[in-house]
């Protein structure tokens, strides 16, 4: 027997083996009975063991979690526990370690005995099929696993202890709240998230269908109902609570019916409420959750994640050629509003370079639009919230113990062993520490590459794995999209990395835009998903982008924004890759070939120029703007310089540079200090 089974079984044979507490009654009161005094717990669960062929030595002998035996300590004192409160047992708790039969329970076991048969959880003869993903069809439970989300509260330490959930029948007015009824539901192999005092504490499994009990919390809860529906469960305690802030918010925009979240994404008042596999994968897949060690079930790398997975991402219909207006309308279907204007930016950019910024205020999408984007184009997501705590890429790639030689996985362990080319990995907040400690690595080896790998070898990855059989990679086409805020506790953005990235701001821009009379219907998304838009080759020269990225240079020469051969590069690709959508935005050339050039220099250029910009840097924006708009700049001074400003405004071009100029300039002069944010 396998005990604890892997989840790739899907039926748990100690579910299978282990008796139905409610038939253990019978038993024990016979056994209680036959001696005709007190017995010893011990002795007592060791002969009620006797009218239950199926249960092995094994099976008597497993622990569970928590190290209890399962049978002699938890089984079987729990059915005493259950009679004690029926009246058929007397209390023992003056003679600690003496069970006792009651007279009431001599004549219900009289009444019982010829009629009584050994109940299993599941049917005796089920077998397992150890290495199918399906049940056995004599199951007689559903095949299907079901996922529950259970508010605690006070009750949590009680029923931790106790390994099971339990909620009254009915109110003591007579009604039955559904979140209370749902418990009777529960059945074995049932996965449950338990939050309690705004965190999640554990994850358990379902080891019996629910049963009827009396209160357990009568000592604390006296005000309930005597009588409930108890599910029994395995615990499996996190390594640390999970915090309601560091949920992923498309978690809570999730339309899951009679779910935990309302359609503002606030947690409900209740006990027991649905949850799915795809919000059990999307929670749990945040490389930031604290994963019990001992569940046997697995964060990633198995047939059931990669089941989840696909729930998740695959598309009943296939994967469709790319189309802009479909692909954005079907994320505007969804709730999510975002033009067609700025989609393509996002996929241009995460094109031409993997790894882009979203910056913004909290709660402005940053971190969902990560999310559709995967699931519009099936990749694994993968979202790590970054802890201020992290100072070198071991925070990321792990580390080998120096003591025990081992490898101590760091937060990037599942992307690292994924057998995934395509991923979306989502970097959350990833400026609360030094990025340039953590994710050092990672910048050095961002290629861009678009034939091959998007990433070259990552510094010391090899010497990571300490076993010939083990290889940790970063999937080919590995996408980061990293998310920023801004208040007292970031660090800044250096230079080096913002050379690296399309930095995108988020903003409610208007009334209109803001959405309030829905929540998200993500689901909606996998119904349609599509290819992704390029495969780049050789992309044709283009003269006026060319002759415009150069001019570009000279007037930033010598300037915090002084463009590098990798930039113009990677500008030169995202013009020409979006030329072709001219139509669809309603564009000519020229004019898309200008809409595509003004979102590089504000994206790719200017968040360089942020901080403690010198003269010359605010002169090189003189410069540029001139530049842009075919003036001669007379000189520099701050009458020339408004000037400039005044008529490039009038000529109504390049509204996303003269923008951003704008605002570093003012700042410069006001404040010593230019802020592009």
């Amino acid at each position: 027997m396998i005990c604890p089974p892997c989840i790739s079984q899907r039926i748990m044979r100690w579910s299978c083996m282990f008796p139905r507490r409610s038939s253990i009654w019978i038993p024990l009161l016979k056994v209680l009975d036959e001696t005709n005094g007190p017995m010893k717990p011990a002795e007592a669960a060791q002969r009620v063991a006797e009218y239950f062929p199926e249960l092995t030595q094994e099976d008597k002998q497993y622990r569970t979690p928590k190290g209890v035996v399962r049978w002699s300590g938890h089984d079987v004192p729990w059915a005493r526990y259950d009679m004690v409160q029926k009246g058929f047992m007397l209390d023992s708790s003056e003679n600690p370690g003496q069970w006792r039969i009651s007279e009431e329970g001599r004549a219900y076991l009289k009444s019982n005995w010829e009629t009584w048969a050994p109940e299993y959880t599941r049917q005796n003869n089920a077998k397992v099929r150890e290495n199918s993903n399906v049940p056995n069809e004599s199951d007689d439970t559903s095949s299907s696993q079901s996922y529950w989300w259970v508010n605690q509260g006070q009750s949590y330490n009680s029923e931790l202890n106790g390994e099971y959930i339990w909620a009254p029948i009915q109110t003591t007015g007579g009604t039955t709240p559904s979140h209370w009824a749902r418990v009777s539901k529960v059945r074995p192999g049932d996965v449950l998230i338990h939050y309690s005092n705004g965190a999640i504490r554990a994850i358990s499994i379902a080891t019996h269908d629910a049963e009827q009990r009396d209160n357990p919390h009568s000592d604390t809860h006296n005000a309930w109902a005597k009588q409930g529906w108890a599910a029994i469960v395995h615990y499996y305690e996190l390594p640390a609570p999970y915090p309601r802030e560091k949920f992923p918010e498309s978690l809570m925009l999730l339309d899951i019916s009679d779910g935990p979240f309302d359609r503002r994404g606030q947690m409900k008042q209740g006990y027991l409420w649905n949850f799915s596999a795809e919000a059990f994968q999307m929670l749990t897949s945040d490389s930031a959750f604290p994963w019990p060690t001992d569940i046997p079930l697995t964060q990633s790398n198995t047939s059931t994640e990669k089941a989840l997975r696909t729930m998740e991402t695959a598309s009943p219909y296939g994967m469709e050629p790319f189309d802009l207006h479909k692909a954005q309308q079907t994320i505007t279907e969804m709730g999510y509003k975002i033009s067609l204007d700025d989609f393509l930016n996002v996929l241009l950019a995460l094109q031409t370079r993997p790894f882009v910024i979203f910056s913004g205020r909290s709660g402005t999408g940053k971190t969902t639009l990560a999310y559709i984007i995967a699931l519009l184009f099936g990749w694994p997501h993968y979202r790590v919230a970054v802890s201020p705590a992290w100072a070198d890429p071991s925070d990321l790639l792990g580390f080998v113990s120096p003591l025990s030689h081992e490898r101590v996985g760091g937060a990037l362990e599942n992307v690292l062993r994924s057998s995934d080319d395509d991923a979306l990995l989502c970097l959350d907040e990833f400026n609360v520490a030094k990025v340039e400690h953590y994710f050092a690595d990672f910048i050095s080896a961002m290629t861009g590459d678009p034939k091959g790998s998007l990433w070259g070898p990552l510094p010391n990855l090899e010497q990571l794995s300490v076993r010939k059989d083990e290889v940790l990679h970063v999937p080919k086409r590995l996408r980061v999209i990293a998310t920023m805020n801004f208040d007292d506790s970031v660090q800044s953005i250096t230079p080096r990395v913002l050379d690296r990235a399309n930095v995108m701001e988020f903003d409610v821009l208007s009334a209109d835009a803001l959405v309030v009379d829905r929540s998200l219907d993500l689901p909606m998304v996998s119904k349609t998903q599509f290819h992704w838009p390029w495969n780049e080759h050789n992309l044709p020269s283009n003269v006026q982008v060319t002759d415009m990225i150069r001019d570009i240079w000279s007037a930033l020469r010598g300037s915090r924004g002084h463009l590098t051969h990798r930039a113009a590069q990677e500008m030169y690709r995202y013009i020409l890759l979006g030329l072709p959508y001219a139509t669809a935005l309603n564009r000519n050339d020229d004019e898309q070939r200008e809409a595509l050039l003004d979102r590089q220099i504000a994206q790719r250029i200017l968040p360089k120029f942020h901080g403690t910009a010198a003269h010359r840097d605010i002169m090189a924006l003189t410069r540029l703007l001139s530049t842009l708009g075919g003036t001669e700049l007379v000189d520099y001074s701050p009458e020339s310089r408004l000037q400039v400003i005044e008529e490039f405004r009038n000529w109504g071009r390049f509204r996303r540079t003269l923008e951003k100029i704008e605002q570093l300039v003012t700042t410069f002069t006001e404040d010593g200090y230019a802020s592009f944010w």
